[in-house]
């Protein structure tokens, strides 16, 4: 009765005494009576079942194409990344300048490659240069020149790093001094690529041209 109505109940109770009393009007008689109605609400329900089963399928098969779609895209942008990494590192090792790869920025930041110019340049291989400290620590002797090198180079970290290049006197390991210009570039994924070129020659002429140039201005003083 608390689902049912008192009215719904009522008539219910007075059905199920006709079927006991056999008069017309029965519980029996009502089911017969509105078996059409019964059949029609279980091929409702039937209908329902059926597409909510199709629109369920419809749903899966359209997540697992997107998820098929984002699967291929990260594979080919996969495929894409490796492909720029292996063009860049061509690049690098065969650059006719010296190249250094660090970590970051800072006097303390770890060496991760440098190209054979960078080791014929400089005569020191990676693991003899584990830091861009230990390398100013060997190519840079005098230890007044190599931290006025550095307080530049930390300086220039937060500056953009176009600003930050200029040119270093060094010696190599073979002991013999050179100018070296440096160019640092800072990378996507906040690395620090430094090209170095030795323009030891071209100071050597630069000096030699203001050599003559000044003995020439004293030649005509006179």
């Amino acid at each position: 009765s608390a689902v049912i109505t008192d009215g719904t109940y009522v008539e219910l109770e007075k059905k199920w005494l006709a079927d006991v009393t056999g008069t017309p009007g029965g519980l029996s008689g009502f089911f017969t009576e509105n078996n059409t109605l019964i059949l029609a609400i279980v091929a409702a329900a039937l209908i329902l079942i059926v597409l909510w089963r199709l629109a369920l399928k419809r749903m899966v098969a359209a997540e697992t194409a997107g998820l098929e779609t984002r699967l291929r895209e990260s594979k080919q942008q996969r495929a894409r990344l490796a492909s720029e990494k292996a063009s860049l590192s061509a690049l690098l090792v065969n650059a006719p300048y010296g190249t250094l790869v660090l970590e970051d920025g800072g006097r303390n930041a770890r060496t991760v490659f440098c190209n054979p110019a960078f080791v014929r340049l400089f005569g020191y291989e990676l693991n003899e240069i584990p830091s861009f400290s230990a390398l100013a620590d060997k190519i840079i002797p005098d230890e007044d020149y190599r931290q006025r090198f550095l307080a530049r180079w930390n300086k220039g970290v937060e500056e953009p790093y176009a600003e930050n290049g200029g040119t270093v006197s060094i010696t190599s390991k073979d002991k013999k001094e050179k100018k070296v210009e440096f160019r640092p570039a800072l990378t996507g994924d906040e690395r620090v690529i430094v090209m170095f070129t030795d323009v030891t020659d071209k100071e050597i002429l630069e000096d030699e041209r203001q050599r003559l140039d000044e003995q020439i201005r004293q030649f005509y003083m006179f």
